[in-house]
């Protein structure tokens, strides 16, 4: 039996965003912070994980949202 060995493993998280260097990523943050959270959504998808210093998990889909804020807070 052949497996396929691309295939990818399932972590558990979602999808990493890479957002560059933390002083770049933060003079967004501080600066333009619509335009690098609307780079991040489209990236992301529904949900995603970046990095701005700590972790931080995107969370895009209303119906997400909604799991997470009002079905299990």
């Amino acid at each position: 039996m052949a497996t396929d060995a691309a295939a990818p493993v399932p972590t558990g998280l979602p999808p990493h965003v890479r957002t560059g260097p933390l002083v770049s990523t933060l003079r967004s943050l501080f600066g333009d912070r619509l335009r690098l959270l609307t780079r991040l959504s489209e990236e992301a998808g529904d949900i995603g994980l970046t990095r701005l210093g700590r972790p931080v998990i995107l969370v895009n889909a209303p119906h997400y949202i909604h799991q997470v804020l009002v079905e299990r807070p």
